[in-house]
């Protein structure tokens, strides 16, 4: 071979393993950096994860920090190591680039203080920044984890919606990073919620499976951790998280009444798994869970046109004043009470609209209308139907079944009034899908 040969040859392998300046990972390919800090740390029992021992930190110390891919096995493979500062900050370089659905986990010798999940893709020579190390974050990286053990494909799990609905104060996280059960119980939650969503959305006519969303919703959660790590609240940065991600579902073309229901029949995954969970932990969930349908339902409202502005500005007020209440909610009673109170001033006001919008409404008809509208929004028979080893699909049949309740009693509510009370169907259904949200909801 020529010796210009030879040169061109060894040129193709040095580019093949070092990019322009150098940023390489161990085994020679492009790589990219994980910054993040730890905020804070909570009493994690060693049974939630086995074989990891915890301890309580106050504040933060100098600490080991490694980026890792949760195993099937439970374990975690090790792509990089890097150290925290004193006051928590830590940059992980050499992570190979094109990876994601990641996870930091801080150390102190053998000792494991937290870990918290990376949402966005690695990219050669950029930084990907981590949710700050928390007891909630690492509950959020612990459910993860046991979703991937449990045989769910990494590839396969939405940590962007994983996010949305595992949301919970750190005292609620730190007593449910000390127990497997909990923990354990929120990822088949997860699991059934996100399956309950996809084949719900599906029925509406939106084909959108997990991998799917979090094509659309992956930039949504790597700003939620940016937010996050700039020290706004969590609670504040959770809500921006839900508008985002409502948001992006809506711009694909999903339509905002099938993702309500698909929200409920997440929400109802969630519920059914958590039915033996500690109180506290079905709580936070459940409250995650609400916020993400009252945004969608308040999107509903939004949507609706001008000759429905009495009934919907008067269902709007009632859901703002729901968020409210649920959010302050300090027990499940609490939180149901505040949603049936919400709902109970929406019908009051549809009614209202609808009684009062012709001479011709007598006495008869307007208690027809009231009958009928008691029927549409009436409890469905979830509670009945379904057990702890519902499946998605049950949960899907089931709000199947409420939906096509909701449209023929509606169908008869409207073909019942005088010609000037007639509202379009596909409105009212719409109305009252965002006064009651769904089953689960209602």
């Amino acid at each position: 071979m020529k010796a210009y040969a030879w040169f061109w040859v060894l040129g193709v392998i040095v580019v093949a393993g070092c990019d322009a300046d150098g940023s390489l990972d161990p085994a020679g390919g492009l790589a990219g950096t994980v910054v993040g800090r730890i905020e804070s740390t909570g009493a994690i029992s060693a049974t939630a994860v086995p074989n990891v021992s915890y301890s309580m930190v106050s504040g933060t110390s100098e600490a080991d920090v490694v980026v890792a891919a949760p195993r099937a096995d439970g374990s975690l493979d090790v792509l990089a190591e890097g150290r925290a500062d004193a006051s928590g900050r830590y940059r992980v370089e050499g992570v190979p680039a094109g990876r994601d659905r990641l996870v930091v986990v801080a150390k102190s010798g053998a000792r494991e203080l937290g870990r918290a999940i990376v949402h966005e893709r690695i990219q050669a020579q950029a930084e990907a920044v981590a949710e700050p190390i928390t007891a909630a974050s690492t509950v959020r990286a612990m459910v993860f984890s046991e979703v991937i053990a449990s045989g769910t494909a990494a590839q396969a799990v939405n940590t962007a919606e994983l996010a949305m609905f595992v949301r919970m104060d750190e005292g609620t996280a730190r007593a449910v990073a000390a127990s497997r059960a909990d923990v354990q119980a929120i990822a088949r939650g997860y699991i059934a919620a996100t399956e309950a969503m996809t084949r719900v959305l599906a029925q509406v006519g939106t084909q959108m499976d997990a991998r799917a969303r979090f094509a659309i919703e992956q930039a949504m959660a790597a700003a939620y951790t940016r937010t996050c790590d700039e020290g706004v609240s969590a609670e504040a940065a959770h809500e921006v998280l839900v508008r985002a991600l409502v948001d992006g579902l809506l711009r694909t073309g999903a339509r905002a009444e099938g993702l309500a229901l698909a929200a409920a029949g997440g929400a109802t995954g969630l519920a059914v798994a958590l039915e033996h969970a500690s109180e506290q932990a079905r709580l936070e969930i459940a409250k995650a869970a609400t916020e993400l349908n009252l945004e969608v339902r308040q999107r509903i409202l939004a949507s609706l046109p001008p000759a429905v502005d009495g009934p919907r500005n008067g269902a709007a007020s009632a859901l703002v004043r729901a968020r409210t209440r649920v959010r302050a909610s300090l027990s499940l009673a609490e939180l149901e009470a505040a949603l049936e109170q919400a709902a109970a001033e929406a019908e009051g006001k549809l009614t209202e609209a609808i009684t009062s919008s012709t001479s011709q409404a007598t006495l008869e008809v307007r208690s027809n209308v009231r009958l009928r509208l008691e029927t549409a929004v009436a409890r469905s028979n979830l509670s009945a139907e379904l057990s702890g080893s519902a499946s998605a699909q049950t949960i899907a049949d089931a709000i199947a079944r409420y939906r096509a309740q909701v449209r023929a009693t509606v169908e008869a509510l409207v073909a019942a009034l005088p010609d000037q009370a007639r509202v379009d169907v596909d409105v009212m259904i719409q109305l009252l899908v965002a006064i009651r949200g769904g089953p689960c909801f209602d």
